[in-house]
């Protein structure tokens, strides 16, 4: 079974999808452009085929700052119980906010720079599965 190092993705990723002189935000499948929200379902999916060092190494020189530069923000999904506690702790440390969901509340667990409700909130589905704070 093909495997995928991030020490490979790390140089496709430097081609492809770090800002440039001249083209500011390339144009790929995979890049997030200016004020883009983008969500991952699970964010930590080449911890199968990676240490958990030389992951969060990609995810610290890689993936945080090149949201930041692209003014954009990035959602990922980190399943809790899955990974090591290093993972965890490193990621918690390295990202602006974390938000903890249930299957039916959020909360803001925290968050830098900005003020914000710690408490839970109920979510509600819609009958078109769009989900909102229930009132």
């Amino acid at each position: 079974m093909p495997s995928l190092k991030v020490a490979d993705l790390g140089i496709i990723y430097s081609r492809t999808m770090i800002p440039t002189t001249g083209s500011p935000f390339p144009s790929t499948a995979y890049s997030l452009g200016p004020d883009v929200l983008g969500v991952m379902d699970d964010a930590l999916v080449l911890l199968r085929f990676n240490d958990d060092r030389s992951y969060i190494d990609f995810w610290r020189t890689r993936l945080v700052p090149n949201t930041a530069t692209r003014n954009s923000t990035a959602i990922p999904s980190v399943p809790k119980g899955v990974y090591s506690e290093y993972i965890y702790k490193t990621l918690e440390a390295t990202v602006d906010g974390i938000i903890d969901f249930t299957r039916d509340l959020i909360r803001i667990r925290s968050m830098r720079n900005v003020g914000y409700d710690r408490e839970w909130h109920e979510l509600k589905i819609g009958e078109n599965f769009e989900v909102t704070l229930a009132k």
